[in-house]
């Protein structure tokens, strides 16, 4: 998201931050997950390389917030969801992580 969202500050960037931010949905087209024909969306922040800055964490906590996404973030390898219930359903249900292409 940083080479396309201007929002998102200088020191966001992969190099800078070690963090990859990207954007995520999945529709659920047959209602596995959800009522059929929903979407959700969502933002995923992984850790490249090392643990996460907290100053980048509360950022992406406060975009969260203030922008009312849903967040996926990892934090020393370990995934974590912010957001609506329905979000929370989803990755509970289908054990959504880092590596989960959807």
């Amino acid at each position: 998201m940083w080479l396309t969202n201007q929002q998102i500050p200088l020191w966001m960037k992969p190099e800078k931050s070690k963090v990859i931010v990207y954007e995520r949905a999945y529709e659920d087209v047959d209602g596995t997950y959800m009522e059929p024909g929903w979407k959700i969306n969502w933002v995923s922040m992984v850790e490249c390389g090392k643990d996460v800055d907290p100053t980048v964490l509360n950022w992406m906590f406060q975009q969260a917030r203030n922008n009312e996404f849903n967040l996926h973030y990892q934090v020393k390898k370990t995934d974590y969801y912010m957001g609506s219930q329905e979000f929370h359903d989803f990755a509970k249900a289908t054990g959504l992580r880092s590596n989960t292409a959807t």
